[in-house]
């Protein structure tokens, strides 16, 4: 598993943390060190790194408030985490992971242990990058818009929600057939299956249920995503 990974190491122990570098680096990854806890913000943004390997102790910082600093900032939420402890004390751990953190590991682990962590974390992460592009992506849509995956709504633009008269809440807890006109479902089931199985889209126009009851012409374009994000649907009113 590689594809340029940047790694941060972030331990107050310079012998130690270019030791971990000197491994990492045999295995394709590009790594660098700090020892100073106020620089690893500043050097995870400008390096752009995926990943943090984060020495919980250090001598001016607590290390779990540095972790809660990243995985709560909007600029770094999306880098990967793992702590490190000279041994596992279970609060630590807890108090650890309750910061954000997506794993810990001993120093004294193996290599090994290390780097099977860290590929688990990074393969995570780079699946969550990929919703939050998405997600970017359909809210910033002009046209009203949602997506459906497993016959669940797992995304739903404001406009959708506003054009549909619900609160985002209510929106999410619909149902396909709370959606499209009774008339229409069966053919509009057939679409959205012929979408699946061709892996194509599709325009057609269907008849939109409200939630006080009105019925509204809305031209939808589907659009598959891939198995695990579904098919977006990309909404515009016409008379």
């Amino acid at each position: 598993m590689r594809e340029d990974y940047k790694i941060l190491i972030a331990d107050d122990e310079a012998l130690w943390a270019n030791l971990i570098k000197s491994v990492l680096e045999s295995h394709g990854y590009n790594v660098i060190v700090t020892t100073k806890a106020s620089e690893i913000v500043d050097i995870a943004l400008k390096e752009e790194v995926d990943l943090i390997l984060l020495d919980i102790t250090f001598p001016d910082m607590n290390g779990l408030d540095i972790c809660k600093s990243i995985t709560t900032n909007p600029e770094t939420e999306h880098i990967g985490v793992i702590l490190l402890t000279s041994q596992t004390d279970p609060s630590d751990v807890k108090r650890g992971l309750e910061a954000g953190a997506n794993d810990y590991v001993e120093k004294q682990a193996s290599s090994l242990e290390l780097i099977a962590r860290m590929q688990a974390v990074l393969k995570n992460r780079k699946k969550y990058i990929s919703l939050l592009f998405l997600k970017s992506i359909l809210e910033n849509s002009p046209y009203p818009v949602f997506s459906v995956c497993n016959d669940q709504i797992s995304f739903a633009s404001k406009k959708i929600i506003s054009l549909l008269k619900y609160t985002e809440e209510e929106f999410l807890k619909l149902k396909l057939s709370d959606m499209i006109y009774e008339d229409e479902y069966e053919d509009f089931l057939k679409h959205v299956k012929d979408i699946y199985d061709k892996k194509s889209n599709y325009e057609y126009p269907y008849k939109f249920v409200c939630k006080d009851g009105e019925h509204i012409n809305l031209l939808v374009h589907m659009v598959y995503l891939d198995s695990k994000k579904g098919v977006a649907f990309y909404c515009n009113t016409f008379v």
